[in-house]
């Protein structure tokens, strides 16, 4: 990107298109580190492997998948809870790995030479950064007030740190569109996609009303150690939240938009958010995490926004999906 509010949008359907809309982003490097989203292998709801496939052909370098365990990623014969998941480790990665291989991912990953970093493991090895260098960072990027988690300094694994401190890497947080039909609906795009690096694997202590902190606090630990790239796309699917949906799920029921070639890209998040979300009729504005976003991470560019607005008319996704 050129400068930090610097915003893309893009509607694309092929590879070509896709690597177009990859070399307006600039995206040369030799080491790139790529957060997928993860948090479930369900339909729609996550980082497929024909969409990492798709992307990964358009960047050329050493590329580094960075991501933790989670509670849904297993065949659900267990309930991982935030009590017994230090019993379950083997348990847990044996279940991942096998969810990677299901779900293709594992073969994808393979065929590009991807090493995956998982930073459940690395933390449960005791690999990690020495949490005074990380609160260092921290505060020389954002000020000395402490983060609400502070347990968030100790999580950093050695290998992440090592490749934010190389020459010509690129973080690339790759995140899904996921907005609702509902004004006061869930919302999770680029920010939010970054809470999926903490370590533990039911992160219920950080849901509820202390949710939006603990995303702004996990951002800020690695927006210190990257310049992030944040990618936001549903270029297959488009996910909403829809209590009357087609596809029913215990965290709600959704819709997915077929084909709507949408992908984003920015270095604000903030902005790249509440952008988002507006394309996909959802105002966010006033929503706690992107006020949060606003006052500690990256404050908005309301330019940026007010520039969007006038062209969202003449912009042929927005006209042909909007609901």
């Amino acid at each position: 990107m050129k400068n930090e509010n610097d915003i893309l949008l893009g509607n694309v359907h092929t590879d070509r298109e896709l690597q177009k809309f990859v070399d307006l982003i600039n995206l040369e490097a030799k080491h790139f580190v790529i957060k997928p989203n993860w948090f479930t292998f369900v339909e729609g709801l996550y980082t497929d492997a024909l969409t990492l496939d798709q992307f990964l052909k358009c960047i050329k370098g050493d590329i580094y998948i960075v991501e933790a365990y989670s509670w849904r990623r297993n065949d659900g014969s267990r309930l991982i809870t935030e009590y017994n998941y230090l019993d379950n480790k083997d348990w847990i990665s044996d279940q991942d790995k096998k969810e990677l291989v299901q779900s293709g991912l594992a073969k994808v990953l393979e065929k590009h030479g991807v090493k995956y970093i998982n930073t459940t493991e690395e933390v449960w090895k005791g690999d990690v950064i020495a949490n005074s260098t990380i609160r260092g960072l921290v505060e020389n990027r954002y000020g000395n007030e402490r983060l609400q988690f502070p347990e968030f300094y100790m999580n950093v694994p050695r290998k992440i740190f090592e490749l934010s401190q190389l020459p010509e890497t690129i973080f690339i947080n790759l995140s899904r569109v996921k907005t609702s039909n509902q004004s006061d609906g869930g919302f999770s795009l680029s920010l939010k996609n970054i809470f999926g690096l903490i370590p533990i694997p039911r992160r219920y202590k950080y849901h509820g009303d202390t949710l939006p902190q603990a995303i702004i606090d996990i951002n800020k630990v690695y927006r210190s150690l990257f310049n992030i790239i944040d990618i936001c796309e549903g270029i297959h699917t488009a996910l909403q939240w829809n209590p009357y949906g087609k596809y029913m799920h215990d965290l709600g029921n959704y819709d997915l938009l077929e084909n709507s070639g949408f992908v984003s890209a920015g270095s604000n998040p903030t902005t790249l958010d509440l952008l988002v979300a507006k394309f996909f009729g959802m105002n966010i504005q006033s929503r706690t995490l992107i006020r949060l976003a606003n006052e500690q991470l990256s404050p908005l560019d309301f330019t940026a926004v007010q520039e969007l607005e006038k062209r969202v008319d003449n912009f042929k996704f927005f006209k042909n999906t909007r609901i």
